[in-house]
């Protein structure tokens, strides 16, 4: 990791950590995992499960949960 990425990294942590401390947590759902960088993945990413503790919350609150899976196939059309 390179000494610009460090510093990148730890401005995202802080400010994701400045915006938590403004969040009521008994009206937002706080969902942490480390960056899925593959500088870091290996470091927590992987099994931290945010896409899954994501749709528990949704169901948990009455929504539809997300498809998180990306299409096998990208149709041109979409796109425009």
């Amino acid at each position: 990791m390179t000494k610009d990425m460090a510093a990148m990294d730890k401005a995202h942590r802080e400010g994701a950590d400045a915006i938590e401390k403004l969040l009521d947590e008994g009206k937002n759902v706080i969902i942490k995992s480390p960056h899925p960088s593959p500088f870091s993945a290996d470091r927590g990413f992987f099994g931290s499960r945010p896409f899954s503790r994501c749709n528990d919350a949704l169901i948990k609150f009455g929504e539809s949960p997300i498809d998180w899976q990306l299409p096998q196939e990208v149709n041109q059309a979409d796109m425009a």
